[in-house]
């Protein structure tokens, strides 16, 4: 039951995310849906996907399953959520490259030890950051020159 209504929850935020997709500045020229229509898409897979669930739970009458809601919460969960946390917040201000190659580096760098139980070597650790530093620069450049999207720039400037 918990978890029927965690996504009643998150049905109505994606509702109202949807409808607030309407409020998205369109060109006269543009009949393509603009910035909304990725928006849209996925509001609408999400309710889509949740619709699924829930016929699944009534289906199999998981009605009375124990939803384990403040597990997310704890261990290397918390971990991922605060790390994302503080990602989402210092992006705007450290800039695009600079957050995303520390927060992948750290997630990697801390899930590979929580997985393995032991630390990374040099050398993988120095790969590690070399693959990071080209698949962030690489993603960067492909959003702002061939693409035309603004990334969050922060401390470095064009």
């Amino acid at each position: 039951m918990g978890e029927l209504i965690f996504m009643g929850i998150v049905a109505v935020v994606a509702l109202i995310m949807f409808i607030m997709t309407y409020s998205f500045p369109t060109s006269i020229i543009d009949k393509s849906g603009g910035a909304a229509l990725f928006p849209r898409i996925v509001m609408l897979l999400l309710l889509f996907f949740m619709i699924l669930r829930v016929v699944e739970i009534i289906r199999k009458k998981e009605l009375h399953k124990k939803f384990a809601f403040i597990e997310i919460f704890e261990g290397s969960r918390l971990v991922y959520i605060l790390s994302t946390l503080a990602y989402m917040i210092s992006i705007r201000y450290m800039g695009y490259i600079i957050t995303t190659a520390a927060y992948l580096i750290f997630t990697i760098i801390y899930f590979y030890k929580k997985e393995t139980g032991e630390d990374f070597k040099k050398i993988r650790l120095v790969l590690t950051i070399l693959i990071n530093a080209a698949l962030v620069t690489g993603v960067y450049f492909i959003f702002s020159d061939v693409l035309n999207i603004l990334l969050p720039e922060g401390i470095i400037r064009r």
